[in-house]
């Protein structure tokens, strides 16, 4: 059965204690399966905080926050842990590869927590629509340019084929060419699967290459001034 709202955030409030102020307080947000949408505003702003409510690393203090029909939210921290690693897929700002592994390792690691059963060929075919060669898979992340990381990150966040792709700031580091080159690479891939993505960034320029543009300050009730990280 296919579902109309892969992110459905409902009276949503977050503060990082109570002797802080909010920093989030979002009374209604929709977002449609299949949607690609681009999230900006300034440093501090509080976008990567909804992303990790979003993703269930941060349980918001009030409301529902509904992730492709369930409730995640109301679940322990261990079953949020596994309806991340099954459901999402996360690129980094940058893109937290572990040095000492190699590519081929790098992108598997998503299957150890997803229970995915992809295979090395499933990774050769999905290195290959990347423009990645082949010969790359057992080399080590330590040795590889900066567009081959980006590649090499798009492939574990896509390994298991995740209904949800979150992107945190991960142009932020690359000229303005490997950026528009990454983008390019991250919708198309992402299209094919039909997965919903969230691309956040401070940015605005980036905004023309999605469905759907949102600023945070217009989303959230709480004053600019009062944000957090």
């Amino acid at each position: 059965m296919s579902i109309k709202h892969a992110i459905s955030l409902s009276n949503v409030a977050f503060r990082w204690s109570t002797t802080k102020a909010p920093t989030l307080d979002i009374e209604k947000w929709e977002v449609d399966t299949g949607q690609s949408v681009f999230i900006y505003g300034r440093s501090g702003s509080g976008k990567s905080t909804l992303l990790n409510i979003i993703a269930g690393i941060l349980e918001p203090q009030h409301g529902i926050v509904n992730i492709l029909g369930k409730e995640i939210n109301q679940l322990k921290p261990v079953q949020r842990d596994k309806f991340r690693a099954r459901h999402m897929g996360v690129i980094f700002q940058q893109f937290n590869l572990i040095p000492y592994l190699s590519v081929l390792e790098n992108i598997q690691l998503s299957q150890a927590f997803s229970a995915s059963k992809n295979t090395t060929k499933s990774v050769e075919l999905l290195v290959d629509q990347l423009s990645l060669p082949k010969s790359l898979l057992l080399q080590k992340a330590n040795q590889l340019s900066v567009g081959q990381q980006q590649r090499v990150a798009v492939a574990r966040a896509l390994f298991h084929q995740p209904e949800i792709i979150i992107a945190d700031e991960p142009t932020s580091a690359l000229d303005s060419e490997t950026r528009d080159e990454f983008i390019s690479l991250l919708l198309q891939q992402t299209k094919e699967y039909n997965s919903t993505i969230l691309f956040v960034s401070h940015d605005k320029s980036l905004a023309q290459y999605f469905d759907q543009t949102i600023d945070l300050q217009q989303l959230n009730k709480v004053e600019p001034f009062h944000h957090a990280i």
